[in-house]
Formats: structure tokens, sequence, C-alpha cells
């Protein structure tokens, strides 16, 4: 390992983080990390006017799922769940120190799932049809560049 390839690691030690936060004090072996995302409770985002609640959750080593839902006493109606690439700087190591550091941004996604970013799934979710007041299955949502595209 050179010297050249700190500021690629440091980015993807910061990516991380920014996904799983800071492991707890005495959480580590406890089962506290599933799949390389932190469990932690659901965080709450306003969003023109509306309380919601949201989660990240690993999918693969690839893929990250944003759940969404109204923020209300009781059941909180219909959950949009959104399917975004992430891919894990852990599980593509060698390819964040191999590859070319102007290649990387092409290679791989590694932005976080931000609450800026979640504000925007909720806007797009509602413009194609989610009705969060609604009950019934979540519906299900892929990212294709800046759209969603409904998952069958």
């Amino acid at each position: 390992m050179s010297a050249d390839d700190f500021p690629v690691m440091l980015a993807a030690v910061r990516a991380v983080r920014a996904v799983r936060g800071p492991c707890p004090a005495g959480a580590r072996g406890r089962g506290a990390y599933r799949r390389g995302v932190a469990q932690r409770a659901p965080r709450r985002i306003h969003v023109d006017g509306r309380d919601y609640r949201w989660t990240v959750r690993s999918r693969d080593g690839e893929h990250v799922v944003v759940r969404v839902w109204l923020d209300r006493p009781g059941r909180g109606g219909r959950v949009l769940a959104v399917t975004r690439r992430f891919d894990d700087p852990w599980l593509h190591y060698g390819v964040l120190l191999t590859a070319p550091p102007e290649r990387i941004a092409e290679i791989l996604q590694l932005e976080p799932v931000t609450p800026a970013l979640t504000a925007d799934l909720v806007r797009a979710g509602l413009a194609a049809g989610w009705r969060p007041e609604e009950t019934g299955a979540e519906l299900r949502f892929t990212t294709a560049g800046d759209s969603l595209v409904r998952e069958a």
C-alpha cells in the first residue's frame, strides 16, 4: 500500500460511516450489525408539511432499501420501499485500491443515503402514485437515474 492509496481508503471509510454510523460501545459481536448496516431505530423527517419515518437496510453488497412511511399514531399507512444502488466499500475494497481515482465514481456508487436524498425519494414516490395514508402492501420502486421505476 502506498501513500497514494490513503485518500481512496479515507473516502471509503467515510462513506461506510455515513451509512452505518459509529458502532455503539460493546455492540460488536452481539448482532448489532447485520449485513453491513447498523440496526437503528427509524429516523424522522419532515417533507412538505408532513412527518415521515424512514430506515435504510442493506439488501446485498450493492444495494440498500430505503423504507419510508407516514409518522402517525397507530398504523403508519402504506410503506414506500425504494431500492437504491450503494456499493459497500468494505466489500469492494480491492476495487477502491486498484481503480484509478478519477474513475471510482464511474465504477462504484458510494453516495450514502442522507435525509436530503430521503426527502427527494418521498417527493418522487408521491409523484409516482404513492399514497402514504392508504393501507396495503408496501409500494416498491427502484431508482433509475433521478426517477423511480415501479417493481413488479
